[in-house]
């Protein structure tokens, strides 16, 4: 078994479309990055002066505001309408002696992000690239064996069929994990280098925090592509042509992600991305909406909306069951069926 696992590797490495895949996610790899350098960098001092200009001409506004007749009718407007609110809600305040906070050169500078609070949405963002790459290099590791005939002849050396679907199972994985381990750490690495390069990486304890989030989040999408890529390969093993199974994920996302989500919004739980959504970022909510029908009117209204969670743990067992499944189907499938 060995053996097969390591010419399965060989082959791996040998196929243009993982070199393509490679390419494309250490690509996007670096666009985030570059992101990340946008975000965290400091403005030029063209846009410092441009700041500075504008701030000047509304401090002086804001000077010849305050002690005038204006801002006192503002403060007690802005008193009645607090102690009107606070009787139906005591805890409310408006800050009326802040009516309008002095101008400073912060607001008037581009926004600069800091690690503490972007790490993980970016690398959340590398999940739709990682995840694509995955399902196709998991599809066109079998099927380019079976419609050039490489498969029938490889299957005349090794005629037991389940230890070669293993096999390649086996060693797709083992790419998929590698390939997507070594991306996601460069990425967690630049992130962390250029952040701290600008001195943007927040407050220490936060900082810390979204290092922790950010690999944990990164652990569960290398999870995810080895399953993306699994599936890919079930539905290779089982369509034979790559076109057919893209064809199969195209119908998937067009009738199922895109129209019955509409049509049905309660199937969103069992939609495959919802419990991805779940398992990559700890857990997912969508809302749906409750019709209710008016007591005065009679017309029925729908803007009464009620939010659902989906768990990390249900996105993960979902997200494995959906492998189970398809990787068995496929397996039944290529152990009786003519491969020639």
């Amino acid at each position: 078994m060995l053996r097969l696992v390591g010419a399965e590797l060989h082959r791996f490495r040998l196929r243009a479309l993982f070199w393509v895949a490679g390419i494309a996610v250490v690509g996007f790899v670096a666009v985030i990055l570059v992101q990340a350098y946008g975000q965290a960098r400091p403005p030029s001092a063209a846009a410092v002066a441009e700041a500075q200009r504008y701030m000047d001409r509304d401090l002086q506004q804001w000077e010849a505001y305050q002690g005038s007749d204006q801002a006192e009718a503002d403060e007690q407007q802005c008193l009645a309408d607090q102690a009107e609110a606070r009787k139906s809600d005591p805890t409310v305040d408006y800050a009326c002696d802040q009516t309008w906070a002095k101008p400073t050169l912060e607001q008037y500078l581009p926004y600069r992000g800091t690690y503490a609070e972007s790490a993980t949405d970016l690398v959340v963002q590398y999940a739709l690239v990682l995840l694509l790459m995955s399902l196709a290099v998991g599809a066109s590791f079998i099927t380019a064996e079976a419609s050039t005939g490489a498969l029938a002849t490889w299957l005349s050396f090794e005629p037991r069929r389940t230890r070669v679907f293993g096999a390649k199972a086996v060693a797709l994985s083992t790419g998929v994990v590698a390939i997507s381990a070594a991306c996601l750490l460069v990425l967690n690495v630049g992130l962390r280098l250029v952040y701290a390069a600008f001195d943007r990486l927040g407050d220490p304890e936060k900082a810390h925090a979204a290092l922790v989030s950010a690999a944990q989040t990164s652990g569960r999408m290398a999870v995810a592509a080895v399953a993306f890529a699994l599936i890919g390969y079930a539905l290779g093993a089982v369509a034979r042509h790559a076109a057919i199974a893209v064809g199969v994920l195209l119908v998937y996302l067009a009738a199922v992600e895109g129209v019955l989500r509409g049509v049905f919004p309660a199937l969103q739980r069992w939609l495959l991305s919802t419990d991805v959504l779940a398992w990559i970022q700890g857990e997912h909510s969508y809302s749906i909406a409750t019709c209710v029908r008016d007591e005065t009117s009679g017309y029925y209204g729908c803007d009464t909306w009620v939010e659902h969670t989906v768990t990390q743990a249900a996105g993960g067992w979902y997200l494995l069951a959906v492998v189970a499944v398809l990787t068995l189907g496929a397996w039944a499938v290529f152990r009786r069926r003519d491969v020639a």
